[in-house]
C-alpha cells in the first residue's frame, strides 16, 4: 500500500503542474489515473480491515520429498499370474445377463 500511495501522491503533483501549465489534455489523463488510483487505495483499505484467516504454518516432515534407499535400488516384482492385480478374463467374475 505504501507503493500506491506514492504513486498517488506523484499523480497529485502531475495534476497540479498540468493546470499551472494549462495542459489540458494532461489535466484529463492524470485526474483519470488519480481516480483509479484512488479507488484501489480505498479496496485495499477494505481489504485489510477485513479479519484475516490464521491458517497456521504446516508441518513439515523429515522425510518429506525423500525416497528410502531401498526405493532407489530396487524395482518392484512384478504380481505372478493369478495373484491380487491379476486381469485374466477367465479368473474374472460373470456377470448375470437378463
Amino acid at each position: 500500500m505504501p507503493r500506491l500511495q506514492q504513486i498517488r501522491d506523484n499523480l497529485t503533483d502531475r495534476l497540479r503542474e498540468a493546470r499551472e501549465q494549462g495542459w489540458l489534455g494532461e489535466v484529463d489523463a492524470v485526474e483519470a489515473s488519480l481516480a483509479a488510483a484512488d479507488q484501489k487505495l480505498a479496496a485495499m483499505r477494505q481489504l485489510a480491515a477485513a479479519d484475516a484467516v490464521d491458517l497456521g504454518m504446516p508441518g513439515i516432515r523429515r522425510d518429506a520429498g525423500r525416497a528410502s534407499p531401498e526405493s532407489r535400488t530396487t524395482a518392484p516384482e512384478p504380481a505372478a499370474p493369478g495373484q491380487d492385480g491379476d486381469l485374466d478374463p477367465t479368473r474374472l467374475p460373470r456377470q448375470a445377463t437378463p
